[in-house]
This record gives C-alpha cells, sequence and structure tokens, in this order.
C-alpha cells in the first residue's frame, strides 16, 4: 500500500505537509546554562514532520461515557471519568468488557484540588490541600467507600498530583524537618510509602511527566531560574539528572524514549510550542501541539491548545523521519491524548460545550 501525504492546515483546504528537520554535524555540547543558538532551517508551510496515513488503520476501541462527563481515560480493566455540579467532583468507573458502572466516588468540590488515576484494578484518588487523602477503590466492590487510606512516610505529607510508574504510584511531597519538597512512591496493593527523592533547600520539583517506563520532573530554584534540572525514574530504578542536549533548557515537558530526547518547547510564542526529538545528532521537529505522551511505541499529540484542539491526532516513532495521522474527527474536537495502563485513549469534545461525546482507545500504540 503507498504511503499517503496528508499535511494541512485544518479547517482549509489540504496543502502540502511541512518538513523540518535540522541535522547537526558535530555532537551536542554538554548541558549549559547558555541560552540556545537561534536556529536557521527551511520553513514550508507550518513546522512539522511530513504525515502520512499509517499502513495498516489504527484499531480503535470507541466508548460511549456517563451523561455530562468532562474528561475520560482508559485502562486495562476499566474506563475512568471525573464529571463536576455546583458542590462535588465524581470519579465514575465503567468496566470495559460489559460497560457496567460502579458507584460513583464523589468529593466536595471545596477539597480541590484533586487527582484520580487508575492502577492495575484499582483506583486512587487525591483530594484536599494542604491536608491531602490519598484513597484506594476498588471498582469491583458495591460501595463506594476506600478499601484503604495510603499515608505518606513518617515527618512527609503529601501533594495532589498521581502518576503511575511500574508497581508504584509518585506524586509530590514535602518533607517537614528539614523543610524541603520531594518525590513520594506509594504501593497501593501494600499501601507501603517512601520518598524517592528531595529538592535542596531552596529549590522544588515542577510537575511529574509520565513516560513508557520512566517519570520525568524538573527541579527549579526559587526564583526560577531559565534552565532547571531535569530528573527521572525509571520503574524499578534509581533516580538520574538528564544531562545532554541544549533543548533542556527552557522545555517544558520532557522524555527519554527509543534513544532520543524529546522535548516541548516554545520556539515561536507560548501559545504554540513545538515538540523536537534529539538523538544527539540530528534533531526533529515533530509538530505544533500544547504537550504530547509517549505511549507504547510511539509519541502521540494533537494540535491541541489548553487541552482540546483541531481535529488530528499525529504519532511518530523513535528513528522515522515523518508522522502518523492515526485519528481525525471531522466534527468534533480532540482532547490532549493521555496513556494509562499502556493503553493510550483520547476523548471526542461537543463545539458547543465541555461535554465528551466519545473516547476512542488504542491497545497497542
Amino acid at each position: 500500500m503507498r504511503w499517503r501525504a496528508v499535511g494541512g492546515l485544518l479547517g482549509a483546504a489540504v496543502l502540502a505537509a511541512a518538513v523540518l528537520v535540522l541535522r547537526e554535524q558535530v555532537p551536542p555540547p554538554a548541558y549549559s546554562a547558555a541560552p540556545e543558538p537561534p536556529i536557521t532551517a527551511e520553513l514550508v508551510d507550518r513546522p512539522g514532520l511530513p504525515a502520512f496515513e499509517p499502513m495498516r488503520t489504527p484499531r480503535w476501541r470507541q466508548f460511549t461515557p456517563p451523561r455530562r462527563a468532562l474528561d475520560g481515560v482508559v485502562g486495562v480493566q476499566y474506563l475512568l471519568h471525573t464529571r463536576t455540579d455546583r458542590d462535588s467532583v465524581e470519579f465514575i468507573v465503567q468496566r470495559r468488557d460489559t460497560g457496567e458502572q460502579a458507584p460513583a466516588y464523589s468529593v466536595p468540590q471545596d477539597e480541590a484540588p484533586w487527582s484520580g488515576v487508575l492502577h492495575r484494578g484499582l483506583l486512587l484518588v487525591s483530594h484536599g490541600y494542604p491536608e491531602v487523602r490519598l484513597v484506594v477503590l476498588d471498582p469491583a466492590a458495591q460501595q463506594p467507600s476506600p478499601i484503604r487510606e495510603l499515608t505518606p512516610p513518617p515527618g512527609y505529607s503529601f501533594s495532589p498530583h498521581l502518576v503511575e510508574l511500574g508497581d508504584e504510584v509518585l506524586m509530590p511531597g514535602r518533607q517537614q524537618d528539614p523543610a524541603r519538597s520531594c518525590v513520594l512512591a506509594v504501593q497501593p496493593q501494600s499501601g507501603a510509602a517512601r520518598p524517592v527523592w528531595c529538592a535542596p533547600q531552596g529549590r522544588s520539583p515542577g510537575w511529574l511527566y509520565a513516560g513508557v517506563d520512566q517519570v520525568v520532573w524538573p527541579e527549579f530554584t526559587n526564583p526560577p531560574t531559565v534552565c532547571p534540572h531535569w530528573f527521572r525514574l525509571r520503574a524499578g530504578g534509581e533516580v538520574e539528572q538528564l544531562v545532554g542536549h541544549p533543548a533542556l533548557c527552557g522545555a517544558r515537558e520532557v522524555t527519554d524514549f527509543g534513544g532520543w530526547q524529546v522535548t516541548l518547547r516554545s520556539e515561536h510564542t507560548g501559545a504554540r510550542p513545538q515538540i523536537t526529538a534529539t538523538d544527539g545528532s540530528r534533531r526533529l521537529v515533530l509538530g505544533t501541539a500544547a504537550g504530547f505522551v509517549a505511549c507504547g511505541r510511539h509519541v502521540y499529540w494533537s494540535a491541541a491548545a489548553h487541552g482540546a484542539g483541531e481535529d488530528t491526532l499525529y504519532r511518530w516513532r523513535p528513528g522515522t523521519e515523518h508522522r502518523e495521522v492515526v485519528h481525525r474527527s471531522s466534527r468534533l474536537v480532540l482532547t490532549a491524548p493521555r496513556c494509562s495502563e499502556g493503553v493510550l485513549s483520547v476523548g471526542e469534545m461537543a463545539g458547543s460545550g465541555p461535554r465528551m461525546v466519545e473516547l476512542r482507545a488504542l491497545n497497542r500504540p
């Protein structure tokens, strides 16, 4: 089957896809706080690799979300949705095979911020601040009551944000004495909790970014500097500092994937950040998006600004010099793609309001 170029400006006539492939003649210098030199390259149409239809059509699984659901994510056994009203937010779990809905777990609105994640047949929910509760629920149970409440290690406290990694779930936290910002890990099955990394005093971690087999986070100074340090924890490994391409300076999101370092950078304006990838000798501009997710064998992104945007979902496989169009929606906008338990999901939102009308999933992304 021939590959078919698709590129184009969405909402207009189909145009030729843009190409921006940069090749450096020498290995990049060591990590430095110095500003990155300006990039010179031919720009055709819009930034991004050539786009093609995949040779094999992805086998999407489609789900109908509960009424008034605002977002959703698909895992191996369950789907997780949230919806809000004036007084509360509900975490709603459905079985993938039957669509059966478990009793919703409700959190009062005044206990924001909240976060929920599916993890090996369980639902973890954190809510409240500065006193953060972390509860574990069994979606197969007939009552929306936690089966256990997890506690931080002695002398530490949780902060609300959950990211899965192997048999653990990571979240930010605080050490009381000395006062330091940390990253903590909990095992939902056993309830064990441990600190995995703490920043020096006067520094703090940023958002936790999940990869295929790793979680990455920046370390900021107070006040923030231009170039944070970036750290990585692989499943079953030790925390290590990322050292490499100058693209780390000013990056908003980072993951190491298939021998490539993929970053999200505001090359032009904050409203149109670019996804770039480097293997040390080559540098590719993958496309423009508000964020990306590494899932399975690919990096996925939609041309989303603030979480929902244009109607095309792209992916890139490390080592290739093209991107693939894996889904188009002619009448709805797409949410930013998410990866849970190795399953990729993307929602389709009604253009008339913040309401999800369909949730799609790829089991082998």
